[in-house]
């Protein structure tokens, strides 16, 4: 565990163990082509438990019509992978789930992107706002969760 912010990565470790954090399993294909060692690495210790690799039809369809209304939400040029449609896909899966609803679990993208356009290429924000997924930054979940450092 990386010592600076020892106790923000203790957290997260508690969201993971806790199940009330989860992303697909495409996320962690994509921090394996990243230069961020440390991230991907605390990935690899969380995997079993942190990534879902379950792509129901459901699931793949919520891929595919993300990807028919937002094209530009991914580099159609780039050989890497690119998570942003399958972590949209999984929120809006895990909010439909009729189960969810009895636990009264709210569903939040935690993502560092702006809706604040740069190029052609859409952002998360802008995705989550046509589907109504709540989106915030991992200091908006440091609030919500009322952390203290």
């Amino acid at each position: 565990m990386h010592s600076l912010f020892h106790s923000f990565w203790e957290k997260l470790d508690r969201l993971v163990v806790d199940d009330r954090l989860g992303a697909p399993q495409a996320v962690f294909d994509e921090l394996s082509q990243k230069d961020d060692d440390h991230l991907f690495n605390w990935a690899k210790t969380h995997r079993d438990k942190l990534f879902y690799n379950d792509y129901t039809d459901n699931f793949l369809r919520n891929v595919a019509d993300i990807m028919n209304k937002f094209p530009k939400l991914i580099d159609e040029n780039s050989e890497k992978e690119q998570a942003d449609p399958y972590v949209i896909a999984m929120a809006i899966e895990y909010r439909d789930q009729p189960q969810q609803k009895l636990f009264h679990r709210n569903v939040c993208i935690v993502t560092e992107e702006s809706i604040k356009k740069r190029g052609s290429k859409v952002k998360i924000p802008e995705v989550c706002n046509f589907y109504n997924i709540p989106y915030c930054r991992m200091v908006g979940m440091a609030e919500k969760e009322m952390w203290k450092f």
